[in-house]
């Protein structure tokens, strides 16, 4: 997806950033409906590159505890702290992918969410 995403200009200044996966990830994946593949794919593709702090369509931002804005932001033991944005935008129950920026630069894959879940 990054070689069919990525001009062949971008691609030594959007290389993918090193990844894992959450031990949630893979479950939540597979659980999630209404919405493709492919745009799960292109979502963490944007996390990936870095491209989804550019693109206002991804809503990025950290995860908090609660709904509300003043909500503390979820961190992990060592000051890791879980982003959220948006794979789907104006849909009930809108999906979103978590993910934990972590400590070395690498990204870790956390879940796949609805809207009002705030589990990392």
């Amino acid at each position: 997806a990054w070689a069919l995403m990525t001009t062949p200009s971008e691609k030594q200044t959007r290389p993918l950033r090193p990844w894992t996966y959450g031990p949630a990830f893979f479950d939540t994946l597979a659980r999630v409906q209404g919405i493709k593949r492919d745009k799960i794919i292109e979502v963490i593709v944007h996390v990936l590159t870095g491209r989804d702090a550019e693109l206002a369509s991804r809503e990025l931002h950290q995860l908090r505890t609660g709904a509300g804005g003043d909500d503390a932001p979820v961190s992990r033991r060592g000051g890791e702290t879980c982003w959220r944005v948006s794979l789907q935008v104006g849909t009930p129950s809108a999906r979103r992918l978590h993910y934990w920026q972590r400590n070395d630069g690498s990204i870790e894959l956390s879940s796949i969410r609805l809207h009002d879940d705030f589990r990392p």
